[in-house]
Order: C-alpha cells, then structure tokens, then sequence
C-alpha cells in the first residue's frame, strides 16, 4: 500500500502596505515568504504585485461558470503559479521537489497561510513548468500525486484523538430547504442516488444517509435534531450537501471584512434554518466526526467560494482535523466518485493529503476536460495528514490497499509519459492488469497502458479490451478528426496522430490506420495505432491494415510492414488469430506472421529461458561429472581428470537439450508466466521432439570438437542414435520445468524407470552389432569422445565397471573373443554371456547415466526451490551481495 510521508513547504503571506490599494479597495502587493520547507525557509521576504485583480476576477468567474476558454485557462493557471511561488520561492520549490523525486514514498504538502483577499483565489489550479517541452497534466501542482495543497490556519486547539473501528461510519447529510426563491432547489435525490450506488461497493465504508430518499418519498432536508440523533453513535465523516452561507460584518467584498460563514440546514417544515459553523462544530465533536465534507455539486446555483471557506475554517477551528470543500459546483457523476475514492483511500489508514490527491486525480481522469478536477480544497490542522488509522476489518482494508496501489500506479503512468514519454514498467503493468474490468482507467490511460504494453513487450490483448471498454467514443471522433484539445493529446502522440504526415491519407483511408502503416521508422508506435484498430473489431482491423498498406512502400520494406502489423494484430486478439490465418493469401506470410509471433514469445520470456538453460546445463555438467568421478576414485583412476572432462561435456549436452526443450512453449506462442494445463499438454510433444533434437545436435558437436574423424555414414548413425538416446531423457524431464521439484516419490520412479529403460533399449543396437559383427568390434567403437553421450565405447565402460565383484561373479574375461557370435552360439566355455561383457556394460551404464542426467537437469533447473539453493541465497545475502 501506498502510505506518502509527506514533508511541509509552508507559504506565508502578509501585507506590505494595507493602504496601497485599487479602486475596489484591494490590496496591490503582498509579501510572500517560505515559513519552512525540507530545504531550509527562505531567506528573504518576497513582493508580489496584482494590479491585475479584474482580470483575475473575470477567470475565476468564467471558471465558476464553466465558460473560460482554453488560453485563458492556462493563463490563469500560469499566472497563480507565478504569484504563489515568485523566482526565490520557486528554486526552494524545485529542491524540495528532486528530493521527493529521488525518495520513493516521500510528497510534498504545500501549506498556503494567506492573507484574505489571496484566500478566494483558485490555487489548486496553479500550474508550475519545472521542464522544457510542453505543457503537460502533472505541472498542475494539484494533478501530481506527490504534490498536496492545503489551506492552513494557524490554530493551537488539539484536533481529538483516533478511534479504532471495523469501519467507516460516513453521514450523508442533506437539505435544499423553502425559501426556493432565495435557495434554489437542489436536486438532491439524484445526487444521493449516484453516492449511494458506488459507495455500496466499497469494503470498509458504512454509509447512512438523511434523508433517505428511497424510503421517503417526500423527503425533509435535515435539521439540527437530526444531527443530534445521529451523532448518539460515534461517526467519523459527515457529508453535507446543500447551501452554505457568509454573513458580512461589513463592506461589498466579503475578502476584505471579517464575517460567519454558515450552512443551511431545515427545520421541521423544511424551512430554511441558518446553523453558523461553529454551532455545526459543537453538533459535530458530539459524535467525534474527524472529516466534513462540503458538497457543491451542479444541481443547483450556488457560489460556495467565499461561504464553504469561511465554514471551512470556523470549523477547524472548532477542533475538527480535517475539511474538504468544493469551491465550485461538480458534476453528479464526478462528485460520486470523489468521495468514493476519498472515502475508500481512508479505508487502509491513508492521509487525507493522499486520498484528497488520488480522489482529484479519479475525476480528472474520469473527464479532464471538465474542471472539477481542482474544485476540492483542503484544510487541514494538524501537521502530519494522518486522520484515521487503519479500520480493522482486515478484508476490507486489504482491498482498499489493493484499489490505492492500482490507482497510485496509474498515476506513475501518467506522469512517467507526460513529462518523459517513458512506458510503464513491466512491474506497473502486471500489477494494474491484476484490476481487471474493476480498475477506472480513462481513455487517456488506456493508450498509454497499450502503448507501454507494445514497448516493453507485455501483453496488449487486455489493453486492448480494456481501451475498447472505456474509450470507444473517443476512438470514434479520433477516427473521424483529432481531438484537438491538450488533455488527449498524449494519447495522440502515443498513436501517432500528433504526426504531421508528408502525405495526406486518402480519402477512404482514416487517421488510425494511416498512422499504423505509415511509421515504418517507429513500429512501436504503428503497432499502438494498429492495436487501437482492435478495439473496433479484429475482422474490421485486419481489413483496413491490409486495405491501406498497398498505399505504402512496395517491396521489402511492404512486406516488413505487414507481418509486423498482421502479428501484433494477431497475438493480441485469438479471434484477429483465427481470422488471419484464414485471409492469408500464401503460407510463406503465415509462417512470417508465426515466426515474428514466436520471437515475440521468446524475447518476452527471455530471462526464464536464459535461468533455465543455464540451470539446466550447470546441472547436467555437474551431475555427470560428480558420476564419472566417483567411477574413476573406485577405479584408482585421476579423479580431477573425469571430473573437468564430463562437467564440461555435460554442460554442453544440458545445454543444448535445456534451450531446446524450453522452447517448446513460446514456440507454442505462449509465456510461461500465463501457461494453463492444457496449453503446457499441448507443448508436451513438441517440447519432447526439441529436446531429442537439441540433444542430437549437442552430442555432435562434442564429437566434432573432440576430432574423432568419423565418415559420414559413421557420424549419420552416431547422431541417429543420440536422437533416439535424446528422446528417453525428454521423457523423464516431461513437463519441466513446469512440472517443478518435488514431484513426488511416484512420480520420480515413473520418469527414472521410463528414462533408464528408454535409454537401456537404445543401446542395445551395441550389443546386436557386437554380436553380429564376426570380429567382435562395434562401429561406435572408434567415437572417442568418451563421457559426451550416455553412448559410450564398450572398451571404456568395461573400464569403468571391472572392479565390481557382483559384475566379475556373471562374466569370465580369460576368455579370448573369437567371434561375436559365441556368446549365443554356445562356444563360450563358461560365465553367463562373458564374450558380451563390454556391450551389457554399456546398456547399463546407459540407463544410469540417463538416470543422474535427468536427475542434474531437474536439480538444476529448480535449483532456488532445493535446500542447497536456500542455503546459497542465504549466504549471498549475509555477504550483502544480493543485490
């Protein structure tokens, strides 16, 4: 879970001449100092001029009225960066921002102490450029997860205590009472409507609402008394929906005099009551509430900015810790899901400076052209954010940390892309896909996830599923013209639409497919836009892709283009697989499409693949080695001699059977990490062949490299047989690595029995030719490459075997060899088939050897799974050399 410590960066304002003012009586500079940071506080008071009050004034208004153009926009935003973070403030800002940059876990909460008339500006949108390049989301100080802005009153009162709970008990409070005329009616019931119905999702948040309006069906606004009642049993947030109110003591300008803010609650005939916040503070600390949230939504016409601010305050200093207020009206659906996402953030103990910023970032992604993004304010007392511990309901904790993690990882994304244009990491990747259909992603995060998928090499079949899920509406204007506003067009530069093309698509030919046959020197992004074209329909994507690549380049390059496209279409979607494989006109473009499938799967799995094989080849090696060693000490031949001799020839012969046999699978065009039963069946008999093979080819190469000189027939018989003595060993490594270690007592007498039997009836062609051949010799007899295959020359395993005394018991070796035939011919005069001692040796030593290979191979394999290999990963960490 992610818990951000977050790190103070207090801004404290003042007046530099109360009397320096404007026509309308408005101060025309400020003094702005650091109070304290990470770094250090600021040297020296800082002046700031705004003789530009009525401009400032007709954004905030055009803002409130959701009519600002886009320039004027960012204008404003520019303008309050630059107001609340002047040069010298500005560079203590971007040190203390590389810090929380270089320490994962770490944020910084910007504390604003204004000054009134600086009070009633929108802050929360003020936009600070640290990059070069465009203007992106993250510079928004209040659209960057490590960054939390909060409104800070100086106030000595203690905030109350935690309280342990199962849950979080949330008051849905509401009222739109009479005077309509001078409270226009709220639209209440379809406000709860939408809270209701998300936040009965979430684990851990227990919800009561007042009214209830799908139990009353005339329902009265709450009053007093109801608070009262409902507060009997402790709660910890209360959500008020309604008017709020701000009493004047004096002058127009409700910034320049002291006043009392108030909220509007009913009385029994659903009349207005008018409750000053700090009345609604004293209700309040009744039942122990620890968070108030303010509502503005857009049912109604309300102007919150100056009434919820000054309630806001009256109510921290009534002692509670926390108050989110919407300084503007919020859509329905944005506000339901603000505080679902802020309540369930509470769930696992989060801060409130964390669950207020992943709440904020949850619409904006939701609608960022909407902005209601920046429409909370928080104010906050106490210094260190944490407001709630942890409920104790451990299933409903664990998964709010869960939905944090997801949504504190979508973040990451976003900024990652926005201010560098790298992907999510493979780690990111897998963790957000573990959200499945449940995770809230926007169109915008749909690309950049798709996209990131392309480029690290992930699967982008569920990215694609998911952008058809949340973004086909944008999809289809993208189709159709560009979106032309900043919010999406970090989608489009991941697509390629941001390209200005040399030539104009024509006119049968839309923006999405031109783009994906047109990058040819950028096949990530070509495979992002092709991969878009499936959220639309596979049989609909292959046709455009293949309907506009004949307006490409011809040739080589064409061809390039088209298995590249036709690939990424087909392993990301079974259907566009199935579909494609049909509409290809030739076989030769069939196995372009597979093959570039295939190294798609190889390179995706490339670090087990590399683990494995080498598992597998050091113990083969090892195994070998350690068998032919012991041979030779009960021999009294040089130990060090068979030991390097066999490692080494083993390692090779591991080496080539390992690579192969794992290849089975992304040559099946699967991944290991997503393999089911039934798909590793299938690799079963492949994975068999690739191992005979890459025995076969293995075994060879030792022969070559030791010079034995063999003709051609000779060598072709050698490898024929190695092929068959390769096939008994897959079968004793059937499955693996899959299959794992410990198998079972059962299960490794099945594979040893199969193995030392498969491998004894290869080598008895030895013992045929032995006894066929009148001379007594066996073609395989001048191979010297001794421990290089489970095939040994007869010569060299009698060797090995002749100190045995049960062996010795069944053969007479006094006996000259005549011919081969005696041993069955009967003119051997003693022992039980003594002249084919050498040759009934070799099966023997076949069968073992099969046995310790596949034994080695397995061990080797699975070696971190072995006590050995926990033992080994404890030493390396002792030695502090695991990282």
């Amino acid at each position: 879970m992610s818990i951000r410590n977050y790190r103070d960066f207090i801004i404290y304002t003042d007046y530099v001449n109360e009397s320096e003012t404007d026509a309308k009586g408005r101060p025309l500079r400020f003094c702005l100092r650091v109070f304290d940071s990470p770094v250090g506080e600021g040297e020296h008071d800082e002046k700031i001029s705004i003789p530009d009050w009525d401009q400032l004034e007709e954004w905030r208004k055009q803002l409130a009225n959701r009519n600002i153009a886009r320039k004027d926009f960012e204008n404003l935003t520019l303008r309050l960066g630059d107001l609340i973070l002047p040069p010298y403030a500005r560079q203590l800002y971007q040190s203390c921002y590389h810090q929380v940059q270089e320490q994962e876990g770490n944020g910084l909460r910007i504390r604003l102490r204004l000054v009134r008339e600086l009070a009633f500006l929108p802050w929360e949108y003020a936009l600070v450029k640290l990059h070069s390049g465009e203007i992106v989301p993250g510079d928004h100080l209040a659209l960057d997860y490590r960054i939390s802005i909060v409104r800070h009153e100086a106030i000595s009162v203690p905030a109350a205590p935690f309280r342990a709970s199962p849950n979080r008990r949330v008051i849905v409070a509401m009222a739109s009472p009479e005077p309509y005329e001078k409270y226009p009616r709220l639209d209440l019931k379809k406000e709860q409507t939408a809270i209701k119905g998300k936040l009965r999702e979430v684990n851990g948040v227990r919800a009561e609402y007042h009214p209830d309006f799908d139990l009353e069906r005339e329902a009265k606004g709450i009053t007093q008394d109801d608070i009262h009642e409902m507060l009997k049993e402790s709660a910890d947030i209360f959500h008020f929906s309604g008017h709020g109110d701000f009493k004047r003591d004096g002058g127009e300008e409700g910034g320049k005099q002291q006043g009392r803010g108030a909220v509007i609650l009913a009385n029994e005939r659903n009349m207005a009551d008018v409750v000053h916040a700090d009345i609604l503070s004293s209700l309040l600390s009744e039942g122990h509430i620890r968070l108030v949230v303010l509502d503005a939504c857009e049912s109604g016409e309300r102007d919150p900015f100056r009434q919820w601010s000054s309630v806001a305050m009256a109510l921290l200093r009534g002692g509670i810790p926390a108050v989110v207020a919407m300084q503007y009206s919020v859509y329905d659906d944005l506000i339901k899901l603000f505080a679902t996402k802020l309540y369930e953030y509470l769930v696992p103990g989060l801060t409130i400076d964390e669950a207020v910023s992943q709440a904020r970032l949850a619409i904006y992604r939701a609608d960022s052209k909407a902005r209601d993004w920046g429409a909370p304010v928080l104010y906050l007392r106490n210094s260190g954010g944490n407001i709630f511990p942890p409920v104790t309901d451990e299933q409903a904790r664990l998964a709010a940390e869960n939905n944090s993690e997801m949504d504190t990882t979508l973040s990451e994304v976003l900024m990652r892309w926005a201010r560098m244009g790298a992907p999510a990491s493979p780690l990111q990747i897998q963790t957000l896909k573990l959200g499945g259909d449940s995770l809230t992603l926007s169109p915008l995060d749909a690309v950049l996830l798709l996209r990131s998928a392309v480029e690290t090499d992930q699967d982008t079949g569920h990215w694609v599923r998911q952008l058809r899920r949340v973004g086909m509406n944008w999809l289809k204007m993208v189709q159709e013209n560009p979106a032309q506003d900043a919010d999406m067009s970090l989608a489009e530069k991941a697509l390629g639409l941001d390209f200005v093309f040399h030539n104009p698509p024509p006119q049968d030919i839309k923006t999405l497919e031109w783009s994906a046959v047109t990058h040819t020197f950028d096949s990530l992004t070509s495979q992002t836009a092709a991969l878009a074209l499936l959220a639309f329909d596979p049989e609909l994507a292959i046709k455009k892709i293949r309907d506009a690549l004949p307006e490409t380049k011809s040739g080589t390059s064409r061809r390039r283009q088209k298995t590249i496209l036709l690939g990424a279409l087909a392993e990301a979607d079974e259907e566009a697989a199935r579909k494609l494989h049909q509409e290809l006109d030739s076989d030769s473009d069939r196995v372009a499409v597979w093959w570039w499938r295939a190294k798609k799967h190889i390179h995706r799995n490339r670090q087990l693949i590399s683990r494995w094989t080498f598992g597998g080849a050091l113990g083969a090696g090892l195994a070998l080695a350690i068998f032919r060693a012991l041979l030779a000490i009960i021999n009294s031949q040089p130990m060090g001699t068979e030991f390097a001799i066999n490692s080494y020839w083993g390692f090779i012969i591991g080496l080539g059977m390992t690579y192969a046999m794992i290849l089975a699978v992304p040559l099946m065009l699967q991944d290991y990490q997503d393999i089911s039963p039934s798909q590793l069946r299938r690799a079963r008999g492949l994975a068999i062949l690739l191992g005979a093979f890459g025995f076969c080819i293995a075994n060879g190469f030792v022969a070559w490299m030791n010079g034995s000189g063999l003709s051609f027939n000779i060598f072709a018989r050698f490898l024929a047989v190695a092929f068959l003595a390769g096939l008994g060993l897959s079968f004793g490594l059937m499955d693996q690595p899959v299959a794992g270690w410990k198998l079972g007592a059962a299960n490794w007498a099945k594979r040893l029995i199969l193995t030392a039997v498969l491998l004894a009836i290869v080598q008895l062609p030895v013992l045929a030719e032995a006894v066929l051949n009148a001379d007594g010799a066996y073609i395989l007899d001048n191979a010297e490459w001794l421990a290089s295959s489970v095939i040994e020359p007869s010569e060299a395993i009698s060797n090995k075997y002749s100190i045995y005394p049960a062996l010795q018991a069944l053969f007479d070796q006094n006996i000259p060899i005549e011919t081969g035939r005696a041993c069955f011919e009967g003119q051997a005069s003693t022992g039980l088939f003594a002249n084919c001692f050498e040759q009934w040796l070799s099966i023997l030593d076949a069968a073992l050897v099969g046995v310790v290979l596949v034994i080695g191979i397995t061990m080797g394999l699975h070696f971190p799974q072995t006590g050995l290999g926990a033992a080994w990963r404890k030493l390396i960490s002792r030695l502090g050399l695991s990282g």
